[in-house]
């Protein structure tokens, strides 16, 4: 999910991955008109739905319906958590300070030291709102971690 601004300035504001939705806000809030772009960075299939006949069931009151529904509440509360996740971060003042909260949530997630995260030097960078990725690399180095998080997926350990 990508923001723009009037000059030019891209910002990225979460990665979705597999499965996820998106557009759900704008749905659900009842807005003609995106305020974010969404690019997918693979081949993608997306699947329109009809929100109105998720968030009213139907008469029959089907269990399949209703499990529909239950899994569209989890999937938004979920993306509500990247968002504050991706606040927590930003709101970091030094890049390293970023660097070290993204990573840190990144591992409290995997359970471990080790994982694997989604996104590229420039993604990356986009998502900690840094200037450029060069920066990035810099503050990794600062922080001894390995800087082969250029390519795509990076490991981290």
């Amino acid at each position: 999910m990508l923001k723009e601004d009037i000059w030019g300035n891209r910002a990225l504001i979460a990665y979705i991955s597999f499965g996820e939705l998106i557009g759900e806000s704008f749905v659900f809030g009842n807005v003609s008109r995106s305020i974010v772009t969404f690019k997918a960075a693979a081949k993608t299939e997306i699947m329109f739905l009809n929100f109105d006949k998720i968030i009213h069931i139907c008469s029959s009151e089907c269990v399949h319906h209703r499990k529909l529904a239950d899994n569209m509440i989890y999937m938004i509360a979920s993306k509500n958590i990247s968002l504050m996740e991706k606040i927590e971060v930003t709101s970091k003042k030094s890049l390293r300070e970023k660097l070290l909260a993204y990573l840190s949530i990144q591992s409290q997630k995997n359970n471990s030291i080790y994982f694997e995260i989604p996104l590229g030097r420039v993604e990356l960078a986009e998502y900690l709102c840094a200037d450029r990725s060069q920066d990035l690399v810099k503050s990794a180095r600062r922080i001894q971690m390995p800087t082969s998080f250029i390519g795509r997926p990076a490991t981290f350990s």
